[in-house]
């Protein structure tokens, strides 16, 4: 399949000479598991006759393009040989036939226009998704930091209640000392008397 892209390829690049090299090399090599490939190289080289202005003989290289082909169900693979056999036909006054290939084309560019379409829904869906998760995260991490802030402010308050407690309690000790202690002054002269 690699030839046949590549020739494929070069032929859509306007190098014509170098497809047909291609296609030549692919069709030496088209033996055994890679005849396959025979039917791509085949509508490749009918692509790059048709191009060069004999109609006739690309519709040789057409038919063995789509030889036991059910034009109805033939594969993606195919569209582009499908438009260029609707040219040939048309050109050699076979609108039978160009038909066929026409409404075959018309499939296959549908089916791949609505793949596009879908693909191309699933990358904004995915897009969105990505965009909605981001802000999903966005949000949660802000929740975190304000949740950690509110805490911080609540250890400071707690720390701040500790400390005048602290206080609170050392004063009180502070003062009953000193009460005691001017009560142990008071009750001095008193006892020595």
């Amino acid at each position: 399949h690699i030839l046949s892209n590549i020739a494929s390829a070069q032929f859509m690049d306007g190098r014509p000479s170098k497809a047909e090299a291609s296609v030549a090399q692919g069709l030496r090599l088209a033996n055994g598991t890679a005849a396959e490939e025979r039917p791509y190289l085949w509508g490749t080289s009918a692509q790059i006759i048709f191009a060069r202005g004999d109609a006739k003989r690309a519709a040789l290289w057409v038919e063995l393009a789509f030889e036991g082909v059910d034009l109805e169900k033939s594969p993606m693979g195919y569209r582009d040989f499908h438009e260029t056999a609707a040219q040939i036909y048309t050109v050699l006054g076979q609108s039978q036939k160009a038909y066929a290939h026409l409404k075959a084309f018309k499939r296959l560019d549908d089916s791949g226009r609505e793949l596009a379409a879908s693909t191309n829904s699933a990358l904004v869906s995915a897009r969105f998704d990505t965009a909605n998760q981001r802000l999903q995260i966005s949000k949660l991490e802000a929740q975190k930091v304000q949740r950690e802030l509110a805490l911080a402010q609540s250890q400071n308050r707690l720390r701040g209640v500790v400390q005048i407690t602290v206080l609170g309690a050392v004063a009180s000790v502070i003062v009953i000392l000193a009460m005691l202690f001017a009560l142990s002054i008071d009750i001095s002269p008193v006892i020595t008397a």
